[in-house]
C-alpha cells in the first residue's frame, strides 16, 4: 500500500494534467459555461417541488415544511454530486483506453481524475444553499458541519461503487447502460425530497435504512433542521458498510486492474 501511494505521488503531475483534460472537456464550448452547476440542481429542485406540491403529499414535517425548498435544493445538489461521481468513475478505464495502451502509469490515478472537478461544482452548489438559507430564514446551527462528514463518506462510498463499476465496465459495457436505471433506484430509496419520517410507516423504517446513502442523506437533515429522525445505531453500520465497500473495492481494483485491461 505505501509503495501504492508512492508511485501516485510521482505521477501526481500527470493526475492534474487528466484533471485539467476533463475540466476543459467539460467547459468547452458552453455559452453560460459554470453557470450551469447552478441551472441543473435548481431546475430538477424545481420540478421536484411541483410535482409533490401537485400531488398535494406532505413529504416533511410540519416544523420543516416552511424550509421545503432549502430541504430539496440541497438534497439534490449532495444526490447529484454522488451520481456524477459514481457515473464518472465507472466509466474511467474505458475512456482513458487509448491513454492506457500507449504509455505506463498507476491506473489507481483514473478513478480520481473526476473528484476535483465534481468537488469544485459541489462548492458551488453547497454556496447557493448558503444563500438560500438567508432567503428562507433558515438558522443554521452548530451541528452544520454533518453536512461536511455526510459529504465526505457520500464521496468514499461513490468511489468504492463507481471503482467496482470500473472493472466491470471493462468486461460488460453492459454496465454503463444499467447504472442510471440503478441510480434512479437508489434516488427513489433515498429520502430526498421526504422525510423517512414522515413517509416511510415505522414498521418499515429499518429497511429504509439498509441504505447507507439513506442514512446520510437524514442525518444531514438532522443537523441542518434540528430534527431527530436516524437512530445511532444505522449511522454506526452505515459508516462499517460504507468503509468495507470501500477497502473492497480498493483490494478488487488491485487484484483485477491488470487482467482486465487487457480485455480493453
Amino acid at each position: 500500500m505505501k509503495a501504492q501511494l508512492v508511485e501516485l505521488w510521482h505521477y501526481r503531475e500527470l493526475y492534474w494534467t487528466l484533471v485539467y483534460r476533463d475540466f476543459k472537456v467539460l467547459r468547452r464550448n458552453t455559452v453560460l459555461g459554470i453557470f450551469w452547476v447552478l441551472v441543473k440542481p435548481l431546475a430538477t429542485s424545481l420540478a421536484l417541488i411541483i410535482a409533490i406540491r401537485g400531488l398535494g403529499a406532505q413529504p416533511v414535517h410540519k416544523t420543516v415544511e416552511a424550509h421545503y425548498p432549502i430541504f430539496v435544493l440541497l438534497n439534490v445538489i449532495l444526490w447529484q454530486f454522488f451520481s456524477r461521481v459514481v457515473t464518472q468513475t465507472s466509466l474511467s478505464l474505458v475512456v482513458n483506453q487509448d491513454l492506457i495502451k500507449k504509455i505506463y502509469f498507476p491506473r489507481s490515478l483514473l478513478p480520481l481524475v473526476p473528484v476535483p472537478a465534481v468537488l469544485g461544482d459541489l462548492s458551488l452548489g453547497l454556496a447557493l444553499c448558503v444563500v438560500s438559507t438567508y432567503v428562507f430564514q433558515l438558522p443554521i446551527n452548530a451541528h452544520v458541519f454533518v453536512i461536511v462528514l455526510g459529504t465526505i463518506f457520500l464521496l468514499i462510498f461513490a468511489l468504492a461503487i463507481g471503482t467496482i463499476l470500473s472493472i466491470f465496465n471493462c468486461v460488460v459495457r453492459d454496465v454503463s447502460y444499467a447504472l442510471p436505471y440503478a441510480l434512479q433506484i437508489f434516488f427513489l430509496f433515498t429520502p430526498i425530497v421526504y422525510s423517512v419520517n414522515t413517509i416511510i410507516p415505522e414498521n418499515y423504517r429499518s429497511y429504509i435504512y439498509l441504505n447507507p446513502l439513506a442514512v446520510i442523506f437524514s442525518s444531514i437533515q438532522d443537523s441542518l433542521f434540528s430534527t431527530k429522525t436516524t437512530p445511532a445505531g444505522a449511522r454506526t453500520v452505515a459508516v462499517i458498510v460504507i468503509l468495507s465497500i470501500f477497502f473492497l473495492a480498493v483490494l478488487t481494483y488491485r487484484k483485477l486492474e491488470a487482467r482486465v485491461i487487457d480485455r480493453l
